[in-house]
Parts: structure tokens; C-alpha cells; sequence
């Protein structure tokens, strides 16, 4: 029996199997991958290269330092407006009235 060039025999086509023509769904990331290591690098060390440093001369100071508080101040804006400093509410939006907000939303930038 003669078959054609090329041709496969039907045993071989079997379902389930692999073939060579069959067409791979896959990204390949390696270059991809390659490529972003490359630019890590590149700007890793350029980052250094961009800074310049400035001479500032500052003035003279004879003042101390404040001391530093035992616990930190929280200050808290809810999602009414009011604020609590700490865990006492302050009802400073409330008594300013419409003109005061606007002022005190313009004074606070």
C-alpha cells in the first residue's frame, strides 16, 4: 500500500492527542519579563545620577527645640464634617454658619 507524502494515517489522529498542528493559546512572558529587569536596572542607576544637591544656608538659631508630646494628636474629619481631635468632637462647621465654611475652606488651602 502507497500513502501520500504527508499524509498521516488515521491511528494517529486519535482524539485527545496532540498534533502538530495544533495552535498554542499561550502569551510567553520571558521577553516581556526580560525587558522590565532591563529598565530595573537602567533606573536603578540613573536615579542617582538625577539628583543634584543644593547648598542651603540656613540662619543661626539660640531657640530650643519644643519637646516632643507623650501621645500623638488625632485629628479626625467624619464623613458628616464634624472634626475630632482626640475623642472630643469640635463643632467648629456647625457654628460658622454657610459664610464661615466658605471661609474657612478658602483659609484652609
Amino acid at each position: 500500500m502507497a500513502t501520500k507524502l504527508g499524509a498521516r494515517s488515521p491511528s494517529l489522529l486519535t482524539r485527545g492527542e496532540p498534533s502538530d498542528l495544533d495552535v498554542t493559546h499561550e502569551i510567553n512572558v520571558t521577553p516581556f519579563i526580560d525587558v522590565m529587569l532591563v529598565l530595573l536596572i537602567i533606573f536603578m542607576v540613573a536615579a542617582p545620577l538625577a539628583t543634584v544637591d543644593i547648598g542651603v544656608d540656613l540662619p543661626a538659631t539660640a531657640a530650643e527645640p519644643a519637646p516632643r508630646p507623650d501621645k500623638p494628636v488625632f485629628v479626625t474629619v467624619k464623613p458628616d464634617l464634624s472634626i475630632a481631635v482626640g475623642e472630643d468632637i469640635v463643632e467648629l462647621w456647625r457654628n460658622l454658619g454657610d459664610d464661615g465654611v466658605r471661609k474657612a475652606a478658602y483659609r484652609g488651602g
